[in-house]
């Protein structure tokens, strides 16, 4: 992993005057709904907050909050992700990207509000509002720290973040050890800025090439508070080409890929028998389903049940 040490860039008049400017700009719009609920951005108005709180503390697994993002045509990829890392104790959030056209985006939320399940538990969002994004560039990062800022926004009682593709499938069911990604206090030092490090790394990331593989790991490893909090493990199976186009996983790579110890694969293309592979194997995922677990034999919230949060 590469560690960019660049403290001494950012000293002087002109990059305190640029990390200004920027940080209006990031979250502007995030402190403008603050103050007014009425001007939220487009449909964050819409988004419901979970109808029951889990309980947490000891003999309760961590709270995960999932961002799936996706482009056009990947719709139903990104539901039937979602079906296989639903869990009720969880909190996700959906979004397509300008790729993808207005029907795409309004069919997907129609989709989620069809799901009765989804719909009985209350948290699963999808954001109506759609940017450009580049790999390559700046606004995948910005991207990412705009959808922790709104799973905060939504609720802050989860523990971990979770960034997934459309492409990605997951390895295990919600009922293992989910001990992944970035923590919830750390997206909060990243967003809420507290310290100038993030906000400084950010201007400085804007202009190197994909910043979202190495901008998390140089603030987290140049902050004093999270320094030794990594591993160096992203917990997701994945090939490195040679050349820039993605290697996509198929039924030959099965064995290799369930024999691991990831959580994830990707990228996998939509309708792959590799997917029913898992599903059959792995999941215990029925055809259209949600992954069963501990909480598939509750009867809702309105029953009481624990069981339904574990």
């Amino acid at each position: 992993m590469r560690i960019s040490k660049v403290y001494s860039w950012f000293y002087g008049y002109y990059p305190w005057m640029v990390v200004f400017a920027t940080t209006l700009v990031l979250f502007g719009s995030l402190s403008k709904s603050n103050n007014n609920q009425d001007e939220v951005p487009l449909k964050a108005s819409k988004f419901q907050k979970p109808l029951r709180l889990p309980n947490k503390g000891y003999g309760y697994p961590p709270v995960l909050a999932y961002w799936i993002s996706g482009s056009k045509g990947d719709s139903n990829k990104m539901v039937r992700l979602l079906k296989a890392i639903y869990h009720p104790r969880n909190q996700y959030l959906l979004q397509l990207d300008s790729g993808s056209s207005d029907y795409e985006r309004e069919n997907l939320g129609f989709l989620i509000e069809s799901e009765t399940v989804l719909q009985t538990f209350g948290n699963v969002n999808v954001e109506g509002k759609s940017y450009a994004v580049n790999k390559m560039g700046s606004s995948a990062l910005a991207a990412t720290l705009h959808a922790a800022a709104l799973l905060l926004k939504i609720n802050s009682d989860w523990d971990w973040f979770i960034p997934l593709s459309a492409s990605s499938y997951p390895l295990m069911n919600q009922d293992g050890s989910p001990w992944v990604i970035l923590s919830r206090s750390f997206m909060e030092f990243c967003i809420y800025g507290w310290d100038n490090i993030p906000r400084k790394l950010l201007m400085y990331f804007t202009n190197v090439a994909y910043p979202l593989e190495t901008y998390f790991h140089t603030v987290i490893c140049n902050s004093f508070e999270f320094q030794n909090t990594t591993l160096s493990n992203d917990l997701r199976y994945d090939i490195i080409p040679k050349s820039p186009k993605p290697k996509i996983l198929n039924t030959s790579k099965y064995g290799e890929i369930v024999a691991g110890e990831s959580v994830f694969a990707q990228p996998i293309q939509e309708d792959d028998p590799l997917l029913n592979m898992i599903d059959e194997d792995v999941l215990h995922r029925m055809p259209d389903n949600f992954v069963p677990g501990s909480w598939s034999s509750c009867q809702g919230i309105n029953q009481g049940e624990d069981l339904c949060y574990r």
